[in-house]
């Protein structure tokens, strides 16, 4: 019948009670009588259902357009680490005395206090080296000469507190590792004190000490501890992965190892990770403190009876990089800049072989791309042990890292600038067939890999 609403709607007058709507261009009238309030209703219905029509397709186009990130940025990664710390404040908790809150019971004592802190989960400590030595094992000034010795807490500074008393449970003693935010017992087990003194470390093989109900001697033995509470009121202490207990290892000391704030370590047998050796599922990794090169993951059985040092706190972020286009790799949880392909190889595709250099010529290789300014940066350097091990991806082998990120990786050992102090002549290096680390001759040739920061 109406054949132009719009026509129709706009030409309808009101004299009244009574709509005279206009039809066409003749001026026919048709006399329709429409109460005011009813044409008040149907009007403010259909206001109404156009607000809920414009407000359902707007809540449609939100939800095709936003889509959380594929990959969380360092920060978003360090707000969750922050956030799940914080999470355990709620029911009544009590603190551990290092800024992280633990389980209290209903008789739970006044809280100890709680330091403002800010932890870098997935960051990387320097290795405590500040001594240079040249190929021969001869001491030299380290200005100059690339070496590990000559750049001081980079990229970070260590910062490792402790023994620290715990404020109600006295006997207790934890060191902080106020940089990547793990609270380390103080002792390794079978030790107590202050000082570490009182008893001798104890041996247990990694199948006994992960075993449910927990044996004494293992680290969720003290998740028991205090009535429940745990030892020094925590209780989510456990096994360290290998890269945690890696990151303990000091190159300067001995034994290799932060000597105030863990003394009276035995070296005499390796301490045990729960970090199980891919493609050997019977073995696990295990660190020597008397020797940094025995990060091994080799004739080291699951039964074999070990040191251990446990851990407590959320464990290392999963690793995380971004390729620039230019021939270098961005590491997100660390901020450094790492080249995609070894000395030799082509820079973009890490096509060909790469080169093997004894340390000095490695050295050589990366001030050589500081010369060319290569990937627009004049600030690379060989990089330390604790930053090549910090890409050693050890859920994978042959090579363990990750190819999609640094394709064509050669399984061999490569070349760090940190001196093995213990035989000044010998160089630390990192294997990519397994991620375990070595001290070979420093005129041995290797593959070498650049960083910069």
């Amino acid at each position: 019948m109406f054949q132009n609403p719009i026509l129709f709607y706009r030409n309808a007058q009101a004299d009244g009670r009574t709509f005279r709507f206009y039809w066409g261009s003749t001026g026919s009238v048709l006399g329709v009588t429409i109460p005011r309030e009813r044409r008040y209703s149907v009007s403010l219905r259909r206001v109404l259902m156009y607000k809920f029509f414009l407000f359902f397709v707007l809540m449609i186009a939100f939800t095709a357009c936003v889509r959380p990130p594929e990959k969380l940025d360092p920060h978003f990664v360090i707000l969750q680490y922050l956030s799940k710390s914080d999470s355990s404040n709620d029911s009544g908790n009590i603190s551990d005395g290092t800024g992280t809150p633990v389980s209290g019971g209903a008789n739970a004592p006044v809280a100890c206090p709680v330091p403002a802190l800010v932890f870098n989960p997935g960051g990387i400590i320097d290795t405590g080296q500040t001594t240079c030595w040249d190929a021969a094992g001869v001491g030299v000034a380290c200005l100059g000469t690339g070496q590990d010795g000559a750049f001081a807490n980079i990229p970070n500074a260590r910062s490792f507190v402790g023994p620290t008393q715990h404020c109600i449970y006295t006997n207790d003693y934890t060191t902080l590792d106020q940089f990547h935010g793990l609270t380390w017992k103080t002792c390794a087990e079978g030790q107590s004190g202050a000082a570490c003194g009182t008893g001798v470390s104890t041996q247990i093989s990694w199948t006994a000490a992960t075993t449910i109900p927990a044996p004494v001697g293992s680290c969720g033995a003290l998740n028991a501890q205090n009535g429940g509470n745990g030892y020094a009121g925590r209780n989510d202490w456990r096994l360290p992965t290998v890269k945690e207990l890696a990151s303990l290892f000091h190159y300067s000391n001995a034994p290799q190892i932060d000597v105030v704030s863990f003394p009276a370590v035995f070296s005499g047998i390796a301490y045990m990770t729960d970090s199980t050796v891919t493609g050997t599922p019977t073995n696990i990794w295990v660190a020597d403190f008397s020797d940094v090169a025995v990060l091994k993951a080799y004739s080291t059985p699951k039964g074999a009876n070990l040191n251990v040092r446990c851990v407590a706190g959320n464990p290392l972020p999963p690793l995380a990089f971004t390729d620039n286009g230019n021939g270098s790799i961005t590491d997100q949880n660390t901020g450094l800049i790492w080249q995609k392909c070894a000395d030799g190889q082509a820079a973009l595709t890490c096509m060909g072989a790469a080169t093997n250099n004894t340390q000095t010529a490695a050295y050589a290789s990366c001030n050589a791309l500081n010369v060319a300014n290569f990937a627009g940066r004049n600030d690379w350097r060989l990089p330390n042990v604790n930053e090549l091990l910090s890409i050693v991806d050890y859920s994978v082998t042959n090579p363990s890292i990750s190819t999609a990120m640094f394709p064509f990786v050669s399984p061999q050992a490569h070349w760090t600038s940190t001196s093995s102090s213990n035989t000044p002549s010998t160089g630390i290096v990192v294997s990519f067939f397994n991620g375990s680390l070595n001290r070979p001759n420093k005129a041995t040739p290797l593959p070498s890999r650049c960083v910069a920061n």
